[in-house]
């Protein structure tokens, strides 16, 4: 069942001279970046309120998206639709005799099942299918403060306040230093994410 808009995925040459525009320009941030081997791609998601922007940058010569940047340019490649169980709706396309460029679903970023869409099925428009893990699913939608009632990205209120109900008074403020250090994989200096097959949630 399709459950909203995952990504809008946009081709880029080189994924940190094009996130610059939405990171220093609009004043968002990166919230993960993964190598795909697979589709020898490399992948930034940028998040917003209810969807992503993902930057996807071609890692060798002979990737699906060096050819349409060669043919194309720069710019919008395709859009994400999350779904709940993507086998159903894949079975759903194949009965309505619909074209596809994947026949099963196969892995992509963030340790999702995928299913690319052709673009002639969908108005000219190349259209992804993802299902994510549960976990992850689960994690990245609510946040729960109080036994089973989830805390959506719109109570802002109320996350405020479950954070201010620890504050210390200011009589017992005191000058202090931190240090944050993230960790990179080695191989191509991306920082380690949460979710991923290389990152904490698999180490863990």
């Amino acid at each position: 069942m399709i459950k909203n808009l995952d990504h809008i995925a946009i081709v880029v040459r080189d994924i940190e001279e094009a996130s610059r525009f939405y990171t220093e320009q609009l004043g968002l941030e990166v919230e993960h970046t993964e190598l795909i081997p697979d589709q020898k791609v490399r992948v930034a998601f940028i998040p917003l309120e209810n969807t992503r922007v993902e930057l996807v940058e071609p890692v060798s010569e002979d990737s699906p998206i060096s050819k349409f940047l060669s043919s194309r340019g720069e710019g919008l490649h395709h859009i994400c639709l999350e779904t709940s169980d993507i086998e159903s709706d894949l079975a759903r396309l194949t009965k309505h005799a619909t074209r596809l460029i994947d026949k099963e679903p196969r892995k992509g970023a963030h340790e999702t099942q995928i299913v690319f869409v052709h673009p002639k099925a969908n108005s000219g428009v190349l259209t992804e299918l993802a299902e994510h893990p549960k976990s992850h699913v689960s994690k990245q939608r609510s946040f729960f403060l109080d036994g089973d009632t989830p805390l959506r990205t719109g109570d802002m209120g109320k996350l405020r306040s479950y954070f201010e109900s620890a504050f210390k008074p200011a009589s017992d403020w005191k000058i202090g230093m931190e240090y944050e250090c993230s960790g990179l994989h080695l191989d191509d200096m991306s920082v380690i994410a949460f979710y991923g097959e290389r990152d904490i949630e698999a180490i863990l």
